[in-house]
């Protein structure tokens, strides 16, 4: 992926109202009443969000992020996006529009390179919930350089009172299958 380029599910998931984890859930909680427990796969992340929802059933929630996957024994090289965020829900009161979660975004590759980004985030909320962050995974064998940080490996939720979801990072040339890395980051969010 070039410089700015991109690929993206941002929106392509479930619906408002809609999808396993309604209100807003897939990686990570979020306060919505009942709320159902997060779900799918830390490692082989392929399940879409779930729409925003709230407890006044408005107009102004909205989708959520979708499920991208990228698997090649070759070379990645990515120095633009990979996202897969929920939409952010209208900022008016009077709709109370929460969040869609974060969706899912998958990446196997030989050699990983480049300086650019994954992002799973899940929607900001407009007075209610905003949704939970999705899941991305990442798998390599060699990595020349691209920074495995929470600036490039984003799962943040829509807002404080959403949890994140989760970043998975296994390097398969040291790493035992299902034993590498854990991320669980909300960028300074309670």
């Amino acid at each position: 992926v070039e410089t700015n380029g991109l690929i993206k599910s941002d929106g392509t998931g479930y619906a408002p109202y809609q999808g396993l984890g309604i209100g807003g859930v897939y990686g990570g909680r979020v306060s919505y009443n009942p709320a159902p427990l997060p779900y799918g796969s830390v490692y082989e992340p392929s399940s879409l969000g779930s729409g925003g929802a709230d407890d006044y059933f408005s107009t102004g929630s909205r989708s959520a992020g979708g499920a991208i996957r990228i698997s090649t024994t070759g070379s990645v090289q990515l120095n633009g996006s990979i996202t897969s965020n929920g939409i952010n829900g209208e900022a008016a009161c009077n709709t109370r529009g929460a969040g869609g979660s974060g969706g899912s975004v998958w990446l196997e590759s030989g050699t990983l390179s480049g300086t650019g980004s994954l992002k799973a985030n899940g929607g900001f909320g407009g007075c209610t919930a905003g949704g939970s962050g999705g899941r991305i995974a990442v798998y390599y064998t060699t990595n020349t350089n691209f920074p495995l940080t929470p600036d490039h490996l984003q799962s943040f939720s829509g807002g404080a009172s959403s949890g994140p979801g989760t970043v998975y990072v296994e390097n398969r040339s040291v790493d035992t299958i299902h034993q590498g890395k854990l991320i669980v980051d909300n960028n300074g969010q309670a």
